[in-house]
């Protein structure tokens, strides 16, 4: 008898999981902006603010399969990445463990982003296509 209750509550528990993968929300993307914080050196060039971890921390994310696309905002000194996270604060998380924020070199906000156009293809063969 122990061992059929003890069967029935691992069916039961494995019924829950499966479940709970199969209601819970599917990944969404969001962006994320960045713009130069307390710390920014006014006059000093992106390259040379001290951003080294902060490059590593995007690798990682990368490496991840959670960065989808990033890039430096040339005309703001700011930055813009698309994450793909669970929900908005999950993609606030991603900012919280930022070492460049975290440093105050850059303060950074995030939105969720829905496609509505899609190119249908990768950003190089985009921008080297002519109209």
């Amino acid at each position: 008898m122990k061992s059929l209750l003890l069967a029935t509550f691992a069916l039961l528990a494995t019924l829950a999981v499966s479940h709970a993968a199969e209601t819970s929300p599917a990944a969404r993307f969001f962006v994320i902006l960045y713009a130069p914080g307390p710390a920014w050196k006014p006059g000093v060039p992106m390259k040379e603010q001290g951003l080294g971890a902060h490059r590593a921390y995007m690798q990682s994310l990368h490496d991840g399969h959670k960065l989808f696309a990033a890039g430096p905002l040339l005309e703001s000194n700011g930055g813009l990445l698309i994450v793909k996270a669970n929900n908005l604060d999950d993609a606030r998380d991603i900012i919280a463990h930022d070492p460049a924020v975290i440093a105050g070199i850059f303060t950074a906000q995030a939105q969720t982003w829905a496609t509505a156009f899609d190119a249908g293809q990768s950003p190089a063969q985009f921008l080297s296509t002519q109209p």
